[in-house]
């Protein structure tokens, strides 16, 4: 067959020159004529022509009419098809952005070949090239040339960065810091910095470890070295036999470099160096990456193509490939105008390792067949879009495990993104879970689909994040909080069954609560409000509890009640339903501030200042201002003691700020602890580093002055100002329109409109005159 090879130029080495190079040595092997068309011929020209190739610069230099054109870079295939119009052709397109490789459209070019998916996406999407008429062909090493290399050492000892593109600075200076920490050597290979090699099979084997992309990292691991995938444009990782054939099919190249280089990146990924899975990778690479096999294909694809000719009545001419090319070119702009986007077709593996998913909520307990939500942060760590949009859209979803982490072969439904999610950007989307028929517990596997393409945990071989779910019986009516109910979320002994609606400590009773006593002094006190609905108590204690109140044995009530909270927290929407958080486009939110992905709500004309946290759940209504170093919805101090072991109980509960009000620099205010919020009214002042702690109620137009500290669940009155330094004790209320006066210590109620000074803190009246006799005394 005669067969016309067209390049740009066949001077420097680059990709495609190599690759004409040797389908030129090869094909002539098998008995073809070739001849290769390049208007820039070079140093590698004159070697190939050495090795008895033909070589022109001027197509109709050409010494025969050709059964096919194998077509490189747009001008060059256009030159030949007009020289040659009845002449079928194929083109190659081996880059993904450089204009010299947009694909050519003419009925003359019968199919369309790419080296690596990212290139198949071009020829596709930008050009419009039906499905059917395009191939993947990867590209290849003659292993001939390409020996192996002696055995790997354990530890390596000598890099290389292997690149034409590496220059003086930037990425390669990166690389050197990173070998340097590991008493590496490093040497440069590359046009960049005047060290290319004509025959860089000669010389690879001499590098344990190379540092490069594209066809560099081919050749590399054909002769058996580590490789480490990386270019000034970014990182992927280390090559290791399992991802090696994910990253060939993106020609380890720009979609595959997601990361930064840095030498801490780099040097993460020297020391995954493993001299046995680096030979099973060059193993591979020997077997599938074969010229010969890129040959076979070629000559199947050359034959197809010149059997199919060109069309009836068609002759290629220039101005009928212009008007192909502006076609398209018009395509494409009316798509930029319109502020669309040309969608990709698959998710690359290195950008499937930038993807991070994070749990918000958990789905706790649904009945039988029925569904419940997550919500579920995507972080999009790529520089790639991902969309739920085109022929290969990615969605949210889940798999259902059972007890033993075997699939149960359900595929939850799809989540999508209702608009595209860009580089760097993180969204938060609503995970609808369906319960399986029957009764039981089950894991919900979250993850990513692309549909049609894959997951994205068998992308990167990840796992996570993982939720327990507790499938329960179907109920009539509206689900109710029972003991044996909770059960089933966290192993307890029921001695007696009741329905509860809250949890509570005995000292601050509260209707339908389920509560815990150590002793009979304590049992006593949680029975007497008659708010308890059910009772966590030792053995001893049992028969004392009158029916029907509910009852938990435990040897450690305290601890086990903390322990059924903290399930019921963060596993139940007992408490709470949760929402992702929102802000008021008339918010001024500075960008220093830290604010939760979910329950938090910033109302209209809120300004937020510098370094500000907000712990959701936190409500701030209109007008709220919240200066720097500010914290709402702390978590506060309930430290409880179990077992000989500390442990935190988690706030459940809100922070809600009403209009006007104004939080100072450097003030806290503590989450409510079982569900409930700690309230700040409307039109209040919270001074500079003021502490107000958990299920505190403060009014409306109320002062706590700096420094002063609110205990847990006070409620302080409206009209009512605590002076600077002041300190109430936990459980009291402060009247409305009273006085604390600076520094005073309250350990009793003070009544509406009283004034209390002092430590302990008394009566206004009654302290001043203590301090008129002691200064008597004095006297």
């Amino acid at each position: 067959m005669k067969i016309l090879i067209t390049n740009l130029q066949l001077d420097e080495r680059t990709g495609t020159e190599v690759v004409v190079r040797d389908l030129d040595a090869g094909l002539r092997r098998r008995g073809h004529d070739v001849c290769v068309y390049t208007p820039r011929p070079g140093a590698l020209a004159e070697e190939m022509r050495a090795d008895g190739a033909i070589v022109v610069d001027d197509v109709a230099s050409t010494p025969w009419t050709p059964d096919v054109i194998h077509g490189h870079q747009t001008v060059e295939t256009a030159t030949a098809l007009a020289a040659f119009p009845t002449t079928p052709a194929l083109y190659v397109c081996h880059d993904r952005l450089h204009p010299d490789d947009a694909p050519l459209r003419s009925p003359a070019v019968r199919r369309y070949v790419s080296v690596d998916r990212n290139c198949d996406e071009r020829i596709r999407l930008e050009a419009g090239i039906p499905a059917e008429l395009t191939r993947l062909i990867h590209n290849a090493v003659d292993m001939r040339r390409f020996v192996p290399r002696d055995r790997l050492p354990r530890r390596p000892r000598r890099v290389a960065v292997f690149s034409n593109y590496a220059v003086r600075g930037g990425y390669v200076e990166e690389v050197r810091a990173a070998c340097a920490a590991r008493g590496l050597d490093v040497e440069v290979i590359g046009a960049g910095v005047g060290t290319a090699v004509d025959r860089p099979e000669e010389i690879l084997g001499r590098y344990d470890l190379v540092v490069g992309k594209g066809r560099c990292v081919l050749e590399a691991l054909a002769v058996g070295c580590a490789v480490v995938v990386a270019d000034a444009g970014g990182l992927a990782s280390i090559v290791t036999a399992d991802d090696v054939a994910d990253l060939r099919d993106w020609n380890f190249g720009a979609r595959c470099l997601q990361r930064p280089v840095t030498a801490s990146t780099v040097g993460e990924e020297i020391d995954r160096y493993d001299p046995r899975d680096a030979a099973r990778a060059s193993a591979w690479i020997r077997q599938v990456a074969d010229l010969e096999r890129a040959l076979d294909a070629y000559e199947a694809l050359y034959e197809e193509v010149r059997l199919e000719g060109v069309p009836d009545g068609h002759r290629t001419t220039w101005v009928g490939l212009l008007d192909e090319q502006v076609a398209r070119a018009g395509a494409l702009e009316a798509v930029a105008r319109s502020g669309a986007v040309l969608l990709g077709s698959a998710l690359s593996p290195g950008a499937a390792h930038q993807v991070a998913l994070r749990p918000l909520t958990t789905p706790g307990f649904v009945e039988a067949g029925a569904t419940t939500s997550v919500l579920l942060a995507v972080r999009n760590g790529s520089s790639e879009t991902l969309h739920s949009l085109g022929d290969a859209p990615l969605f949210a979803s889940y798999h259902l495990l059972d007890a033993d982490g075997r699939p149960m072969g359900i595929e939850g439904e799809r989540t999508r993104f209702e608009t595209p999610l860009p580089p760097g950007a993180e969204r938060i989307l609503r995970v609808r879970v369906q319960a399986p028929g029957e009764p039981g517990r089950c894991t919900v596997a979250l993850d990513l689909v692309q549909e049609g393409r894959t997951w994205l945990r068998d992308l990167t071989g990840r796992h996570g994040p993982d939720l327990d779910l507790v499938v329960e019986s179907p109920r009539e009516g509206d689900a109710t909080w029972t003991l044996s109910r909770l059960a089933l979320l966290e192993p307890v002994d029921v001695v007696r069954d009741a329905v509860f609606t809250t949890l509570r400590f005995a000292t601050a009773p509260t209707a339908g609560m389920l509560t815990f006593a150590e002793s009979p002094v304590f049992l006593d006190r949680a029975l007497a409000s008659g708010a308890a609905a059910a009772v966590v108590v030792p053995p001893a204690l049992v028969d004392q509890v009158p029916a029907p109140i509910g009852v938990i044995t435990s040897e450690t009530p305290r601890g086990t009640f903390a322990r059924l909270h903290e399930a019921l927290a963060t596993r139940t929407d007992l408490y709470r339903h949760h929402q992702p958080s929102t802000i008021d486009p008339s918010a001024d939110v500075h960008p220093s501030a830290v604010i939760d992905e979910i329950d938090v709500e910033i109302g209209p004309g809120v300004v937020i200042g510098p370094h500000v946290t907000l712990s959701g759940p936190v409500r701030l209504e209109a007008d709220v201002r919240v200066m720097a170093g500010a914290v709402l919805g702390s978590a506060g101090f309930q430290t409880i003691t179990d077992g000989g072991r500390r442990v935190e109980m988690p706030h459940a509960g809100g922070v809600a700020v009403g209009a006007r009000t104004v939080v100072f620099p450097g003030a806290i205010v503590a989450r409510g602890l079982f569900g409930t919020d700690t309230t700040i009214g409307a039109d209040g002042r919270i001074g500079n580093g003021a502490f107000v702690s958990h299920d505190c109620r403060v009014g409306e137009r109320t002062t706590i002055g700096h420094g002063a500290v609110v205990n847990g669940n006070v409620e302080v009155g409206s009209d009512t100002w605590l002076g600077p330094g002041a300190t109430v004790s936990n459980n009291l209320r402060i009247g409305d329109g009273a006085r604390v006066s600076l520094g005073a210590t309250v350990i009793s109620e003070v009544p509406d409109g009283g004034h209390v000074t002092g430590l302990p803190a008394m009566g206004h009246a009654a302290a001043l005159r203590a301090v008129a006799s002691m200064r008597k005394v004095r006297r």
